[in-house]
C-alpha cells in the first residue's frame, strides 16, 4: 500500500502529503528495501533512457558516427533546452546528415526558466532541438541512419529500433517484450509500463553488468561514465540529476522521468533504485530521493547538509519569508530487519 512519504509543512503543521512506493534491488531481483509496495506496476517513463541508448552504443554506431560522450550523455538526457543542449544535439543531427525537422518530439518551452525568459524577451518560438527528449530522439534517428532502416515512424512501437529498443528493456527487467505492456509518452516513443523493483533492477544491472556479454557490459560502462563526465548535459542548472551527478561520480547513477519517477544506480552497494510519487507531483520527489540515499548509508552527514536544498526545501509567501518546508517523514523497510 502506497503510504505518507513527504509533508509539506506551514509552521509546524502539514498542511500536504506526498505518498510515495520504492524499491530498491539488487541485479538478482532480490529486494532487499521498500516503502509501500514496491510491486507497484508504473511507466518507467525518461528513466528508461539511460537503457535505450545501449543499443545505439553496443552496434557501433556511436563511434561508427563519432559522437562523443558528451553527445551521448545528452542522448541519456531528459535537458533543460538550455543552449549548450540544443547546441548539442544539432551537432549529433549534423554528424549523422539529418535536419532538426527529422526529430519527431514535438516542441515545448525551455524547462530552464532563465531561458524561457530570454527566448520570450527575443520573440524565439520553442523548437524540437529544445525539447527535453530531443537528445534520445537524436540517438534513435543515429541508430536508424546507421542500421539503414527508416527514419520516418521512427518512433512507432513496431518500428525496428522500437523493437530493438524494448529488447533490451525485457532483457534488463527479466520479462518477455510481448508481456510489456506499452503506452506513448510525452515525446511520442512507446514508454513502458513496469514492477517498480524490475525498473530498480534494471538499474542495479546497469551498474554490475549482471549477466551481459563484454560488448554490451561495456556499453553499459561507457553511458554510465558519458553522465557523469558532462552531468550538465543530462538535465541542467538546478537540476537534482545534475547535482547528484557532479558530486557523486562513480556513487551515484541518477535519471529522472515524468510524473515523478526516479531510478538511480549505487554502485558501490550493487543495487538500484526506483521511486514512484502517487500524484505524480515533483514537489516531493527530491526530499524523497536524498532520504532514500541517507537510509541507505550512501550519503555522508556533510554531504546531506550541501543538499539541504533538495532534501528540506523552504516554502516561501509572497514577501520572501520562510513560513514552512518541506521533509520526507518515511522510514525504508529493510530485507535485514526481517531476517
Amino acid at each position: 500500500m502506497t503510504v505518507e512519504a513527504v509533508h509539506v509543512l506551514r509552521g509546524e503543521i502539514p498542511e500536504s502529503i506526498h505518498r510515495a512506493d520504492v524499491a530498491v534491488a539488487d541485479d538478482k531481483g532480490k529486494i532487499v528495501a521498500w516503502l509501500g509496495y514496491p510491486a507497484k506496476i508504473t511507466y518507467m517513463r525518461s528513466a528508461s533512457k539511460p537503457i535505450q541508448a545501449i543499443p545505439l552504443v553496443e552496434s557501433g554506431a556511436l563511434d561508427h558516427f563519432g559522437l562523443t560522450d558528451k553527445e551521448l550523455a545528452i542522448i541519456c538526457a531528459s535537458h533543460s533546452g538550455e543552449q549548450e543542449h540544443l547546441d548539442t544535439v544539432q551537432s549529433i543531427l549534423e554528424k549523422i546528415g539529418l535536419k532538426e525537422d527529422c526529430l519527431q518530439c514535438g516542441t515545448h518551452p525551455p524547462l530552464d526558466s532563465a531561458t524561457r525568459r530570454q527566448m520570450i524577451r527575443e520573440d524565439r518560438a520553442p523548437t524540437a532541438s529544445g525539447h527535453n527528449c530531443s537528445g534520445k530522439h537524436a540517438g534513435f534517428l543515429a541508430l536508424c541512419v546507421y542500421r539503414g532502416y527508416p527514419t520516418d515512424g521512427y518512433l512507432l512501437p513496431d518500428h525496428p529500433v522500437q523493437q530493438e529498443v524494448l529488447g533490451v528493456i525485457a532483457e534488463f527487467t527479466d520479462m518477455l517484450p510481448e508481456n510489456i505492456v506499452l503506452a506513448v509518452d510525452g515525446c511520442g516513443v512507446p514508454v513502458y509500463a513496469l514492477p517498480l523493483w524490475r525498473m530498480a533492477m534494471s538499474f542495479a544491472r546497469l551498474a554490475t553488468g549482471y549477466n551481459m556479454s563484454e560488448q554490451r557490459a561495456a556499453a553499459c560502462q561507457r553511458i554510465i561514465n558519458s553522465m557523469w563526465a558532462h552531468p550538465h548535459m543530462v538535465g541542467g542548472r538546478k537540476r537534482l540529476c545534475t547535482e547528484l551527478l557532479s558530486r557523486f561520480p562513480g556513487r551515484v547513477l541518477a535519471k529522472v522521468g515524468a510524473e515523478a519517477v526516479y531510478c538511480m544506480s549505487l554502485p558501490e552497494l550493487g543495487l538500484g533504485v526506483a521511486i514512484k510519487m502517487e500524484d505524480g507531483a515533483e514537489r516531493g520527489l527530491a526530499p524523497t530521493v536524498i532520504a532514500v540515499l541517507e537510509q541507505l548509508g550512501v550519503l555522508s552527514r556533510t554531504e546531506l547538509d550541501d543538499l539541504a536544498k533538495f532534501s528540506s526545501p523552504k516554502v516561501l509567501n509572497s514577501r520572501g519569508q520562510v513560513v514552512g518546508r518541506i521533509k520526507a517523514v518515511f522510514e525504508l523497510l529493510k530485507l535485514s530487519d526481517w531476517e
